[in-house]
């Protein structure tokens, strides 16, 4: 239930036009990031004995800094099946976290990112135009800005 709550939520922040900010301006794109929320959402595979889930919520702070929440869930099925066909036996485990670093906006060979570098060392990056479009799906994962609602502690 918590999944399709969730799901709810970013297919709605999809819906949300983000204000008319030009994606090759750094200056600009920065000032509507700052203080707002990144949402990434990873679904299970729907044809599959185990699935993965993942949620991660990036919080951007005005002073180029960034918490990251997330919380992720596997679902691992196996074993004997009943008399339905189905597996009479799994695995489940979730985790979840906050990390934080350093968030800019930086160009490469005339293309703007958002780039991420996290306090453990590893960076995660951003087509700025995707991020300033407000949300997209790759695959199983969906990205949504939530523009204006991010909470800097």
């Amino acid at each position: 239930m918590k999944m399709l709550s969730l799901l709810i939520v970013l297919t709605a922040l999809f819906a949300c036009d983000p204000e008319n900010v030009n994606p090759n301006n750094p200056d600009n794109a920065a000032a509507r990031i700052s203080g707002s929320a990144f949402h990434i959402y990873t679904s299970p595979g729907p044809w599959s004995d185990s699935s993965t889930s993942s949620y991660h919520k990036v919080d951007f702070c005005p002073n180029g800094h960034f918490m990251r929440f997330f919380e992720t869930s596997l679902i691992v099925k196996g074993g004997p099946r009943n008399y339905n066909g189905e597996p009479v036996t799994g695995v489940y485990a979730a985790s979840n976290g906050l990390t934080s670093g350093t968030w800019s906006i930086a160009e490469v060979n005339g293309q703007s990112w958002l780039v991420l570098q996290f306090d453990e060392g590893f960076t995660w990056t951003y087509e700025l135009a995707k991020i300033m479009e407000g949300g997209w799906k790759e695959g199983r994962t969906r990205f949504a800005m939530d523009w204006g609602k991010g909470v800097c502690r």
